[in-house]
């Protein structure tokens, strides 16, 4: 059934045509919520994420969210998305800063701005409190990424880059 309506949802944006809204940055809300059935499917069925805490997040106005990484591929920084999106009273979208090198790659840059996410600089960030936004940073950067298991949970030094 999951896969019947993302299928639908995916037609649907498709024949939308040239009036669709994104901001700035490149964000499409509607997009990114067509694609929210895959991202619980792997939060409540593979990884079966057990989520605490997020009534802390705020219901509106900008807020920092800091982040440990916790394996190779950021799907944490998708995870605590799903929840935060799914989990919260009120429902929002989690802008994620990511390192200026993946915004080089031609098709990750397009899915990662097309799906809020901004470039981990200071202007950016700036940018995306001063609109109320809630923004997720990885003070580690890529060096959280390259942990071992055993490690996952321990933090490496952060890096140099200045996101705030």
């Amino acid at each position: 059934m999951e896969v019947a309506q993302f299928v639908y949802q995916q037609r649907e944006l498709a024949r939308r045509g040239p009036n669709f809204m994104v901001d700035d940055f490149g964000f499409d809300p509607a997009w990114t919520e067509s694609l929210l059935i895959a991202f619980k499917a792997l939060y409540r069925d593979y990884w079966r994420v057990e989520t605490t805490g997020v009534e802390h997040v705020p219901s509106s106005g900008r807020a920092l969210l800091v982040a440990n990484h916790a394996g190779v591929l950021p799907w944490d920084g998708t995870m605590i998305k799903t929840a935060v999106f799914t989990e919260h009273s009120r429902p929002r979208h989690v802008r994620a800063l990511v390192a200026s090198q993946f915004m080089g790659m031609p098709a990750l840059s397009w899915f990662l701005r097309r799906t809020g996410q901004a470039v981990g600089h200071p202007d950016d960030t700036r940018r995306l409190l001063e609109r109320d936004e809630l923004v997720l940073v990885f003070p580690e950067g890529t060096r959280g990424t390259g942990k071992g298991f055993k490690d996952r949970y321990r933090l490496r030094r952060f890096g140099r880059g200045g996101f705030v």
